[in-house]
């Protein structure tokens, strides 16, 4: 769950909280528009310079509170991914003490590891999907819904189990 947790909290700061941006450059937008619609008054009063200055000054804010929010999406990413790499360290840390007593092998860590890994991306990815869907009145509450739901049991066979040695079925040999 953690996993899950760490990469849907990745994908909100990989977008940076987006933020309304139309309403925050809508005052340069204005200054430009104002200036193209009038543009024969611009020019016969020579104001061109006056109207770059000002459309310049009006991005100064949105440009300060567009880095602002960069460096904090990047530094939170960044420490979300520390955050990541510490729960896999602390999962193959104890991967270790059972191969150390015997409990298990390296292969069926290995095993497991990459399909816990694996199978947390793909949730993530379903849930990023499931959130840029059209259809959806409130993704977020939609995508927590789904990973609720999401309740597979893992049927884990012990060591006398009879392994499969040949299968048939119809192979593909052109692709």
């Amino acid at each position: 769950m953690l996993v899950f947790l760490i990469l849907y909290l990745q994908q909100l700061f990989l977008k940076g909280f987006g933020g309304d941006y139309n309403r925050a450059y809508s005052k340069a937008t204005a200054v430009a528009r104002e200036a193209i619609a009038n543009i024969r008054t611009v020019a016969s009063f020579g104001c061109e310079e006056r109207i770059a200055i000002q459309f310049a000054s009006e991005l100064n804010q949105p440009n300060k509170q567009a880095i602002i929010r960069g460096h904090i999406s990047g530094f939170c990413y960044g420490l979300l991914q520390f955050f990541a790499f510490c729960s896999y360290a602390l999962g193959l840390w104890y991967a270790s003490i059972l191969i150390k007593h015997k409990d298990s092998n390296f292969g069926d860590i290995m095993k497991s590891f990459m399909v816990l890994i694996m199978s947390s991306y793909a949730r993530e990815m379903e849930g990023v999907l499931l959130c840029k869907s059209p259809h959806r009145k409130r993704p977020d509450v939609e995508y927590w819904r789904g990973l609720m739901i999401w309740n597979a049991r893992t049927i884990a066979y012990g060591f006398d189990c009879r392994l499969l040695e040949c299968l048939e079925g119809v192979c593909y040999n052109s692709l």
